[in-house]
Formats: structure tokens, sequence, C-alpha cells
């Protein structure tokens, strides 16, 4: 196996006699992964939120947060610690994708279902998760969860049913690819086979003579374009660029 191919970005519970132990994100080498340490907290409820910005040389960047709400964290959280941190998450103009363990069983309706389902709506966010993500023999329930600001650049989502943790693995596969910017067609003119003698015979002091004759400036652009055989003296290129 090749070495240091993960890093890990810890976050740990800064908030004392509180249950839950931080949330850590785990990336590849590859991606270059900042904090943005002015959305990334722990509220006093306990409900805990890492935010990075993550690009590959590649591929669009976009911003991740992973999120957890221990069981005793009231559901208003989601409206008094997360929503102004989302908000200004979205002044940076980047995709968002948030995932975690929420603790509301999105497979029952009750106030805390609800209190997420309220959220997602009013800030325009798709759970993406429609599986259970935690089986035990009493119970099946989906608390782990994937929101995204814009569900257009997810191309696959779902479940992975593990054995090395009570919790399944949830997923999402994205496509980042830039977009590839139309062709620019620019046309200039090549001095390659240009012949001085007979550019100067084009502006000899008679033909000078002939276009002062004109008053009107117009006519007298045209009169060059006439008379002056710029094919003669130069080629036209067109090139094809991609800026």
């Amino acid at each position: 196996m090749q070495k240091f191919l993960w890093k890990a970005i810890k976050f740990s519970n800064s908030t004392e006699n509180r249950a839950g132990g931080g949330v850590c994100v785990y990336t590849r080498n590859l991606l270059r992964v900042n904090v943005l340490k002015d959305l990334t907290q722990t509220s006093t409820t306990g409900f805990q939120q890492l935010w990075l910005h993550i690009q590959h040389k590649k591929l669009r960047s976009f911003l991740f947060c992973a999120a957890y709400r221990p069981p005793n964290c009231p559901v208003n959280c989601f409206i008094e610690d997360f929503t102004d941190k989302y908000i200004k998450a979205l002044t940076i103009g980047k995709e968002i994708i948030i995932a975690g363990d929420l603790n509301c069983d999105l497979l029952k309706i009750n106030p805390d279902s609800t209190a997420l389902v309220d959220i997602c709506t009013a800030l325009n966010l798709k759970q993406l998760i429609s599986t259970p993500t935690r089986v035990t023999e009493h119970s099946s329930t989906l608390i782990d969860v994937i929101m995204t600001s814009n569900s257009d650049v997810v191309s696959k989502s779902g479940v992975l049913e593990t054995c090395i943790s009570d919790h399944f693995v949830v997923y999402l596969s994205l496509s980042l690819k830039l977009p590839k910017p139309p062709p620019k067609f620019v046309c200039a003119r090549s001095y390659r086979h240009y012949n001085p003698a007979l550019l100067n015979e084009d502006l000899s002091p008679v033909q000078r003579e002939q276009m002062d004759l004109i008053d009107d400036v117009n006519e007298k652009l045209d009169w060059i374009f006439e008379h002056f055989r710029s094919e003669e003296h130069t080629s036209e290129l067109q090139s094809r660029q991609y800026l």
C-alpha cells in the first residue's frame, strides 16, 4: 500500500461536558483543502460543523461541511447555529455539500425529522439519502445524511452497508468538470511574403494625390480599400484559440 495517500483534518469538540468527540474529515493528498475557520465551530448547544474548501487542479472547487448533532442537542440548532454559517458559505459562490450524523430519523415523522426537512426547504437544500443508515436488531433509522445546494453536480449517491460500524457509509459522486470554453477565432495577417517594392508602388505620390481629392472621410476610406491591394502584400490567416 502506498503511504501518505490520505490526510486527516480534525475538529475536536471544544465544549466541555458534552457528548460526542468531534468530527474528522479524511481527504486525498492530491486535493488542496483549506479549513474555513470563520464558518467552523462547535456551538454552545453542541452542534458541530467543520467547513472546508476543496480544490482539485482539474475540477471546479466546492465547499464541504462535516456536521454532527448529538442526540441531546436541540433541533433549533439548525436555525440558530447552522443557518447563519450556511448563508455565509453561499456568498463564496461554490457548490456546497453537507454530510454527517444529525440524529434525525428521516424514516419517521417526528419533531426532529420535521425540523430537518423544514430547514432543507427553507435553505433550498436537497437531501440525497433515502435508505436506512443505521440498522440494529431492533431498529432501522436514517440519521446520516448528505445535503447539497445543487443536485445537478451529483452523479450518484447512496448507502454502502458495512460491518466496521453500526452506521453504514453514505456516499456521493460529483461531476465537477470545468466547462470547455467555446473557441475564439482570431484573424491576422502574415508578412512572410511581404514585398516592399510593391507596397511602395501602391503608396506612390500619384496614388496619394488622387486620394487627397476626396473630401468625405468615409469615401476616402472606401477608396483606400479599393486601391490598396493588401492581399498582395500580406496573406490573411485565421487561427482558433481556446482562452
